[in-house]
């Protein structure tokens, strides 16, 4: 089992992990023998509904493969005729040369309704190999549509599996609420009472502190010793001659960031100061950005001293960057742990 990162919207990726699955034994393929479509068609040979005939032969000449031309974004896609409770589709790749190396950046994406609204239910970047399983939370859907995403290629597979099953009168028998969430109100519009660690419709979000170990800089360095990475190095100890602690020189207005490395949700910062002159860490603004340099957003502002430690709370907001600035102030700048809290989303994809 691998953990990929997946995202849910383009553009911003995030982590689920799902502890809870059901297993294909207890799930139908199906797309099997469905209506399917491609975005083009190679030859006029490999044909859409090669993709979903229940034969998994891996070599395209066979004739149980479809193949798009050279597009960009290439996809698959088929309709299964009704909506069903989907949470799993497993895809065969090419297997015959050394093609099969085309299947990059693969994104799995269902709709209701087509033309409509599609929805990334899972996403793999970089090459996917021979064979990828991948299990989502169970979504409603009718179309299930496989892409090539941020590429111009040919595309083929030799079968696409997708499994779920109809849609129960009570939603709860979906077993729809993840991490020992607990299901209620199925038989109207199901309802999900989370563990407190998780949230989310479906429990899939955990909270973590996301800043651990990330890129880390500061407006100045006070010396070699307290560099921006001691910031965020998972150390809290707020004696700062046992060097875990950042320091700046002497600026107006000086700050420490952190880059996330991608775009999370974030809903809190908890920073621990120095205990030796921890009176300079006044007039504390917590803002975030999701650009750099960009527009920076103030999420959270404490005036006056701070205390040795203290948590910002605030609305959920997507960012990438957030730094922590002593607004107004011409004083040197020191704290022993910056940590960001948000959510991440994993999911276990077998390959």
């Amino acid at each position: 089992m691998k953990k990929m990162i997946l995202s849910s919207l383009l553009g911003s990726t995030i982590m689920v992990v799902l502890t809870t699955t059901q297993s294909n034994a207890a799930l139908v393929n199906l797309a099997l023998g469905k209506p399917a479509s491609q975005s083009s068609v190679h030859q006029d040979v490999w044909f859409a509904e090669k993709g979903n005939d229940g034969n998994a032969d891996g070599n395209v000449h066979h004739n149980h493969c479809f193949h798009t031309g050279l597009n960009m974004n290439p996809w698959w896609q088929v309709d299964l005729q009704e909506i069903y409770y989907i949470s799993q589709v497993n895809i065969t790749n090419r297997k015959d040369n050394y093609a099969s190396a085309r299947t990059q950046n693969v994104e799995i994406s269902v709709a209701s309704k087509n033309p409509g609204n599609w929805k990334m239910a899972a996403y793999m970047g970089g090459r996917m190999g021979l064979f990828a399983s991948f299990t989502f939370v169970p979504v409603k859907a009718r179309y299930v549509r496989v892409t090539l995403r941020n590429k111009q290629t040919y595309f083929h597979l030799c079968e696409v599996e997708v499994f779920g099953q109809s849609v129960p009168a009570d939603e709860c028998d979906v077993t729809p609420c993840l991490n020992g969430g607990v299901c209620t109100n199925g038989n109207i519009k199901y309802e999900c009472t989370c563990a407190p660690e998780f949230k989310g419709k479906n429990c899939e979000q955990t909270f973590v502190n996301i800043a651990l170990g990330k890129p880390a800089s500061q407006s100045s360095v006070y010396n070699t010793t307290w560099t921006a990475n001691k910031g965020n190095d998972g150390n809290a100890d707020s004696t700062i001659t046992n060097n875990h602690c950042f320091h700046t020189k002497n600026n107006t207005s000086p700050w420490w960031e952190v880059d996330l490395q991608a775009v999370y949700t974030i809903s809190q910062v908890n920073i621990t100061n120095s205990d030796t002159d921890s009176e300079r860490a006044q007039n504390v603004e917590i803002s975030v950005a999701q650009e750099n340099p960009g527009d920076w957003y103030k999420v959270a502002y404490k005036r006056g001293e701070m205390g040795i430690f203290r948590s910002f709370e605030f609305k959920p907001v997507k960012a990438r960057y957030v730094r922590v600035t002593l607004r107004k102030k011409e004083t040197m700048f020191h704290l022993c742990e910056v940590e960001v809290y948000g959510y991440k989303y994993v999911v276990d994809i077998q390959k």
